[in-house]
C-alpha cells in the first residue's frame, strides 16, 4: 500500500507544485519500479 500512498501524495503535489511533483513521482518510480 506504500507504492500507491506515494502515487496518491504524488498527484496531491501535481496540483500544487505541479512540475516540480512530476520529478518527484520519476524518482518514486524509480525506487518501486
Amino acid at each position: 500500500m506504500h507504492i500507491k500512498d506515494k502515487l496518491f501524495t504524488g498527484r496531491c503535489l501535481v496540483n500544487k507544485s505541479g512540475r516540480q511533483a512530476i520529478a518527484v513521482s520519476l524518482t518514486e518510480e524509480t525506487k518501486w519500479p
